[in-house]
């Protein structure tokens, strides 16, 4: 019993009262309160699964549709631009994400969902964070877009081999990714354990 305690019990009118069980003021609520540290809340913790994470990267395609549009139509008017436009929409594309996530921590996508991007011990993801996630993707797409190739374009229908490589390496990164993520009890694809990330359930 501390000194407070002891000095309120022998106030005048409380002498022979038993003590009752004193709560420091210091310790942990019988509940923890929800915060923003994902390692703090453990069971308040959601991981987004598959589905989620999918659907949010449709609403995301939607929301980039009018840019894919304006780009198909910009290279037909002019082909002779159609690697460095390409190259502009791949960078456009990666820096939505990129910049979406380093700022608010969610794509619109994200957003629509109800999921957020956070770094594994609960703070807001970094810049650094946000460019690693999309890291790999960027330079792969824009390996493609400087050969003139796009993922739809099979390995061996190249005129020259070589230039099917960014698509086939694409495949096996959407694989290992997609691999990573469904044996990740956190279910983090390889390119949230690259950067540090997390992707839960918001609020």
């Amino acid at each position: 019993m501390d000194a407070t305690t002891k000095m309120r019990l022998d106030a005048p009118g409380l002498e022979g009262l038993a003590p009752t069980a004193v709560v420091p003021a210091d310790a942990p609520p019988a509940v923890p309160a929800r915060d923003d540290d994902v390692a703090a809340l453990g069971s308040y913790v959601e991981y987004a699964g598959f589905f989620p994470r999918w659907a949010a990267s449709t609403v995301d395609w939607l929301v980039l549709a009018p840019l894919f549009y304006a780009g198909e139509k910009l290279t037909a008017l002019a082909p002779s631009a159609e690697v460095p436009a390409t190259m502009l929409l791949v960078a456009l594309l990666c820096g939505y994400e990129i910049f979406c996530t380093g700022r608010w921590g969610r794509t619109p996508g994200k957003w629509a969902v109800g999921l957020e991007v956070r770094m594994e011990d609960g703070d807001a993801p970094t810049w650094k964070a946000a460019w690693m996630r999309s890291a790999v993707t960027l330079v792969l797409y824009m390996a493609m877009a400087a050969f003139g190739v796009t993922p739809e374009d099979s390995f061996l229908d190249q005129g020259n081999p070589w230039l099917g490589i960014p698509v086939l390496l694409l495949f096996v990164w959407y694989l290992v990714d997609c691999t990573v993520f469904v044996g990740s009890e956190k279910h983090r694809s390889l390119h949230d354990q690259m950067a540090g990330t997390v992707v839960i359930r918001g609020d």
